[in-house]
């Protein structure tokens, strides 16, 4: 079987024709195929169906989760015995529908037993994301599957753990090569930054989001007063924008039966898709990570991980965290079976919700350039930056709380330091309670 063999069959998501390649949002041609041809595929071909309808609380049961526990007990194929092939594209289609053989891949490059040349498909920019979710699984995997070890033997698995702490350097590293290949695929991602290492600028920034409303009124204003559209003025909540692009077609995401029924489900109904997708090999669900959708699911992923984290013990806080009990001895077989499939169940989910997320991004990056490239955005991002000024000119003593806060990250030449991007989230957070609390306080004093 190869990628060509799938395209036979039409992409439900980017509603490419049979035969044709996928598209990307912007609609440019994308080598990796969107999951849902390839389970369409699959079961036209193979005759493959979802399981039996059961609720979600069902798939979080004990039951299910002894009976998939007990499916971590089957060894991960031998490093020595893969046959690596010279012809990368015959191994790309076998990732492409097999993704036990895709965990088996990253895991045996991670401990640095590939070629260059499966190195360069697997982090190229073609296969990034798509090895990104695979590492972040084989980690969870190999991490599950060494505690399962310890707990019925009573022996820690050196092999296992050397390898779980391989693949765990290797998700980093990929990590931080995926932002540095998204953020230079971008053009606005540098003024951004260049924006966000001016002091000055960024604590103007700051400001105008702490005084939303009169900030909203002057750029209306501003932005009238250069001719701007009043359209893009209106453009409401991040969700009414992407409906709005949807429906004009200039994000090329069709709402297709499956994402309009998915719109139309109850919370609990979509809950259950939400845990099937990630819980059953049959069940994936494509239609979740429409741009429609991707608010709905990510909010469904947040509730189902912390309904299951305390089953697993774990904290709910996105991640599958080291058992606290790993010292305490053997358990029974029937009890560590149980355990682990939990804990799998958990993984799942939190393997779903870095996907969702690197979704949500990247939606948020293709409406930010077809934003930025509109009619009149010129006009208006002068307005926006005249209404800043023209609030720090109103409150300077705002201003100068801000821009307090900013100096221990300033270097000499007035630039912040290079570690900035790492802690800007924190400080923001800093700055804008400071500015809630100074103007709440009755003396007006600075804080």
């Amino acid at each position: 079987m190869t990628s060509s063999d799938v395209r036979t069959v039409p992409c439900p998501t980017c509603g490419t024709r049979g035969g044709d390649r996928c598209v990307t949002l912007r609609d440019k041609p994308s080598p990796v195929l969107h999951r849902a041809r390839t389970h369409r595929y699959l079961e036209v071909r193979f005759g493959l169906r979802p399981q039996a309808a059961t609720t979600w609380q069902a798939l979080l049961s004990a039951t299910e989760a002894r009976r998939r526990g007990a499916l971590l007990r089957m060894k991960f194929r031998d490093v020595d015995d893969w046959a690596w092939e010279e012809d990368t594209d015959a191994l790309a289609d076998v990732m492409a529908v097999d993704a036990a053989a895709y965990e088996n891949v990253v895991i045996t490059e991670a401990c640095g037993q590939a070629g260059e040349g499966v190195s360069d498909l697997l982090f190229g920019p073609d296969w990034i994301d798509e090895t990104l979710d695979v590492l972040l699984r084989a980690a969870h995997d190999l991490q599950i599957r060494a505690e399962s070890a310890q707990f019925v033997t009573g022996a820690r698995d050196r092999e296992l753990e050397r390898r779980r702490d391989a693949v765990r350097r290797r998700l980093k590293e990929a990590r931080e090569f995926a932002d540095r290949i998204r953020k230079s695929s971008l053009p606005q991602m540098t003024a951004v930054a260049a924006e966000d290492a001016d002091p000055q600028r960024l604590a103007s920034a700051w400001v105008a989001r702490f005084l939303k409303a009169e900030r909203r009124e002057l750029v209306t204003e501003y932005a009238l007063a250069a001719g701007v559209d009043a359209d893009l003025l209106d453009q409401g909540t991040f969700h009414e924008r992407v409906r709005r692009m949807v429906t004009s077609g200039r994000l090329k995401a069709p709402v297709g039966p499956q994402v309009e029924r998915l719109l139309g489900l109850p919370a609990d109904a979509q809950r259950e898709v939400v845990v099937r997708d990630a819980l059953q090999p049959g069940g994936r669900a494509d239609a979740l990570g429409h741009p429609m959708m991707l608010e709905t699911w990510a909010a469904q992923l947040d509730f189902l991980c912390t309904v299951a984290a305390p089953a697993a013990h774990c904290e709910p806080t996105g991640r599958l965290s080291a058992l606290p009990a790993m010292a305490s001895g053997r358990m029974p077989l029937g009890s560590a079976d149980e355990l682990a499939g939990r804990r799998q169940a958990l993984a799942r989910l939190i393997e779903r919700t870095h996907e969702c997320e690197r979704l949500r991004l990247a939606l948020s990056d293709t409406v930010m350039v077809l934003e930025q490239t509109a009619p009149g955005r010129t006009a208006l991002g002068g307005a926006i930056q005249a209404a800043d000024d023209e609030l720090c000119r109103r409150h300077p003593e705002l201003f100068a709380i801000a821009r307090a806060h900013l100096y221990p990250y300033q270097e000499p030449s007035g630039r912040l330091v290079d570690t900035w991007p790492s802690q800007h989230a924190a400080v923001r957070r800093t700055v804008l309670l400071a500015l809630e609390r100074y103007s709440q306080a009755p003396t007006g004093l600075l804080v």
